[in-house]
């Protein structure tokens, strides 16, 4: 193919490529459809991803602390910090460095979890009492504030229109004990929302914050209500924690159950005495002792066959070599009868009779007969 044919063929190439997208372009155009899917799977971890996003396209820059939070490192006091989890397991100087945060200029939004007991005049939250805000329950069965609130909501905070639709639950309500709170949304069930100053900060509660999650911030006048409770102090941000520093495992143990703890260490203790107390002297390592004697490797060997039937087992390979031996010396000895190799071996060797007959010919009956008939068999073979 010469080169003008080339040019020529890729010169045609592009113009059908031309032809072929402006032809798409023209008869084919871009339309936008809206498609319902799924919750996705951040919506499910995350419970108020719906209001931070609605506070972010207000231009109220929003954070969220990841996994378990923590209020180690509180943001600056020109931010609000939006808690979800309850401030009961707070630590004494984590109380106190949240309470400085606030008077610093922070604002803490929070919801109240503990009833306030009127018998321990506490609610367990030690941070909430110290404010004098309660936490409170309709008792009466069968009373509207036992049922589904028809969400009119009278507010009475800054910038905000007197009636809102917040669906608050009717089953319970706050209390200003301290007679603090300069703004409040109240219900026919009580107070819903108390927020109040605190020095240069602010601290709003509500008695339940279900709302504002993702499946209901867009009824009523939730979203409303959550840009006027966030703006109260003119924010530089938002944070959202859903959890609180919890304390560890083993200082959560000791402050709840003491005595368990205390008894674990005792039983380990006892358990690591047992396990390396030893009573009398060390046993010396293997091969380091004295060896046993001929004697006593005989003793126990005929020990073990007799325990085990087997003697002749032992015997065996003594009385044939010194057979064998014998028929060596004396070409007779296998013509001879009992008796009269008896008597040879008793007048060449010494010894009785009856001592050899045991030794050559008899099952020994005991571990001291096995014994003395291996002694008798070398003896007579030290005598051939």
């Amino acid at each position: 193919m010469t080169r003008g044919e080339r040019l020529t063929l890729g010169g045609m190439t592009l113009a059908v490529l031309g032809l072929v997208v402006g032809g798409f372009l023209l008869f084919f155009k871009p339309v936008e459809e809206e498609v319902r899917t799924d919750v996705s799977l951040e919506a499910r971890k995350n419970p108020f991803l719906a209001a931070e996003r609605f506070l972010e396209a207000g231009g109220i820059p929003t954070e969220r602390a990841r996994g378990r939070g923590t209020l180690e490192e509180l943001p600056p006091p020109d931010r609000v910090l939006f808690l979800t989890a309850p401030l009961a397991d707070l630590g004494k100087s984590e109380r106190d460095e949240l309470a400085a945060w606030l008077r610093a200029g922070g604002h803490l939004v929070t919801e109240a979890f503990l009833l306030w007991d009127p018998e321990e005049q506490a609610s367990g939250d030690p941070f909430l009492d110290g404010f004098g805000i309660r936490l409170h329950r309709h008792g009466d069965a069968g009373s509207v504030c036992e049922e589904e609130s028809d969400g009119g909501s009278l507010a009475a905070l800054p910038g905000s229109r007197p009636a809102m639709e917040v669906g608050f639950s009717p089953r319970f309500y706050l209390e200003d004990a301290a007679g603090a709170a300069d703004g409040r949304v109240t219900t026919l069930c009580g107070p819903h929302l108390l927020t109040r100053p605190v020095d240069e900060g602010r601290l709003t509660v509500l008695s339940d914050t279900g709302f504002w999650r993702n499946d209901r911030i867009g009824s009523g006048d939730h979203a409303l209500l959550l840009w006027r409770m966030m703006t109260l102090t003119d924010p530089a941000g938002v944070r959202f924690l859903a959890h609180v520093d919890m304390p560890g495992l083993p200082l959560l143990l000791w402050e709840k159950a003491p005595e368990a703890v205390l008894s674990g260490a005792a039983l380990l203790l006892f358990a690591l005495w047992a396990a390396y107390n030893r009573f009398g002297p060390p046993l010396a390592a293997p091969g380091s002792g004295p060896r046993r004697s001929l004697v006593e490797h005989l003793d126990a060997l005929g020990a073990f066959h007799h325990r085990h039937g087997q003697p002749e087992r032992l015997l065996e390979p003594l009385r044939r070599r010194l057979h064998a031996r014998l028929e060596g010396r004396m070409a007779p000895w296998r013509h001879w009868d009992r008796s009269r190799r008896l008597a040879w071996l008793a007048e060449h060797s010494g010894l009785e009779e009856t001592a050899l007959e045991r030794a050559l010919y008899r099952t020994p009956d005991s571990d001291g007969e096995l014994l003395e008939t291996i002694q008798t068999l070398q003896t007579l073979g030290r005598h051939l």
